[in-house]
C-alpha cells in the first residue's frame, strides 16, 4: 500500500501540489477508488440478482468501519506480529530473527511487571465499569422532569477531545495545585503523589478512564467506555419490561373456547 500511495504521490507533484497535502490526497484517491469498485460490484452482485439489494445496501453501509478496521486496527495487529519475529532497527531492513524476541521478552523483568500491571488494571477497571455503566443507566431511566436536560449535560464532556481530557485530569491529579488535592486539603488530608507516585499512579488512572468515559456515548486512554456501557444497559432496563408486558396483552387478547363459540354464531347470523 505505501508503494500505492508513493506512485500517487509522484503523480499529483505533476499538478505543483503542496508537498504536505500530497500524502493525504494520495490517500483520498486511494479511498475513493477502493468504495468505488466496492460500489461497483455491489451494483453487479445485484444486477445479476448474486443477492438482494437490502444485503447490497449492508454491505456498503458498514464497508467504512470494515475499512478503517483492516486499515488502522486488523492491518497494524498483523504487521506488528510480523514484525515480533525480525530485528528491525527502523533504518535499515528488517531481519527475521525467530523467537528470539519473546525469548528475551521471557527473561525480561520489565515484561512481568507490565503483564502484572494490566491484569491489575483490568481487575479494578472491568468491574467499576459494569457497576457505574449499570448505575448510570438506572439513573438516567428514572423519569422526573428534566432527565432529558440532564442526559444532554451528561454528554457534553463527550465532545472535548481526549488529548484536552487528558491535559486536564494531568491538572486534576497534580499534587500541588490539583483539584483532588485541593480539596482533601480542605478536608485537613494531605493527598497522595497520584500519577508521580508508583503506588497511586495506577489508581488514578483507572479513576481518569472510568471518570472519562463516564460521559462518553460509545470509542488507551481509548475505549470500551462507560457511555457506551451505559447506553446497552439502559436500553436493557427501559425495555426489560417488555417481554412481559407482550405476554400480559397476549393474555388478555387470547381467544377462549366460550368467546370463539359466540363469534362463530354472531358469524353465521350476519351471514
Amino acid at each position: 500500500m505505501s508503494e500505492i500511495v508513493k506512485g500517487l504521490e509522484g503523480l499529483l507533484a505533476g499538478f505543483h501540489l503542496d508537498v504536505a497535502l500530497q500524502p493525504i490526497v494520495a490517500f483520498v484517491i486511494m479511498m475513493a477508488v477502493v468504495f468505488g469498485l466496492l460500489g461497483a460490484a455491489m451494483w453487479l452482485a445485484v444486477r445479476r440478482r448474486w443477492i438482494g439489494r437490502a444485503t447490497a445496501a449492508f454491505w456498503l453501509f458498514v464497508s467504512p468501519w470494515i475499512v478503517g478496521f483492516l486499515l488502522f486496527t486488523g492491518g497494524p495487529m498483523v504487521y506488528s506480529l510480523v514484525l515480533s519475529f525480525t530485528h528491525w532497527d527502523l533504518l535499515s531492513p528488517a531481519r527475521f530473527a525467530g523467537l528470539a524476541n519473546y525469548r528475551q521478552a521471557l527473561h525480561d523483568p520489565d515484561v512481568g511487571q507490565a503483564v502484572k500491571v494490566t491484569l491489575l488494571y483490568a481487575v479494578l477497571s472491568v468491574p467499576a465499569q459494569t457497576v457505574l455503566s449499570l448505575a448510570v443507566a438506572l439513573l438516567m431511566n428514572v423519569k422526573v422532569s428534566g432527565i432529558h436536560v440532564f442526559r444532554t449535560i451528561w454528554y457534553l464532556p463527550s465532545l472535548v477531545s481526549g488529548v484536552a481530557q487528558t491535559v486536564l485530569f494531568i491538572w486534576v491529579f497534580n499534587p500541588e495545585h490539583g483539584l483532588v488535592n485541593g480539596v482533601l486539603r480542605l478536608l485537613g488530608v494531605e493527598g497522595p503523589k497520584w500519577l508521580f507516585d508508583p503506588d497511586w499512579a495506577l489508581p488514578a488512572v483507572v479513576i481518569m478512564r472510568r471518570a472519562r468515559r463516564a460521559c462518553r456515548p460509545g470509542t488507551v486512554l481509548q475505549v470500551q467506555r462507560i457511555g457506551a456501557a451505559q447506553l446497552a444497559e439502559q436500553g436493557g432496563v427501559q425495555t426489560g419490561h417488555t417481554p412481559a408486558l407482550v405476554q400480559s396483552r397476549g393474555r388478555r387478547r387470547a381467544v377462549t373456547p366460550e368467546r370463539s363459540t359466540v363469534s362463530a354464531g354472531t358469524s353465521r347470523q350476519v351471514a
